[in-house]
């Protein structure tokens, strides 16, 4: 199973997977969905604990990093994943 480490973050909280092993269904990894090489460069922890995530490209306003504590990247996330269709 996968799961994303930022400095000893546990962001997901998922189980882990070896690097390119597929889901049982057959789907892809979130590594391979989400560019894994990418993502891990982007993403980032300082010295004070807090994830530091590269903009792929600077706003207008010129920021090119956004720190967040672990608990605002966790929910953050969480918003990105869709509502379970019923």
């Amino acid at each position: 199973m996968l799961s994303v480490r930022l400095g000893g973050l546990d962001p997901l909280g998922a189980p882990r997977r070896q690097p390119g092993e597929t889901a049982k269904n057959g789907g892809q990894s979130v590594g391979q969905i989400l560019g894994q090489q990418a993502w891990t460069e982007r993403v980032q922890t300082n010295a004070a604990g807090q994830v530091v995530l590269k903009l792929k490209t600077p706003w207008r306003d010129g920021t090119t990093h956004l720190v967040l504590s672990p608990l605002e990247f966790m929910q953050r996330l969480a918003a990105l994943v869709p509502r379970p269709r019923l």
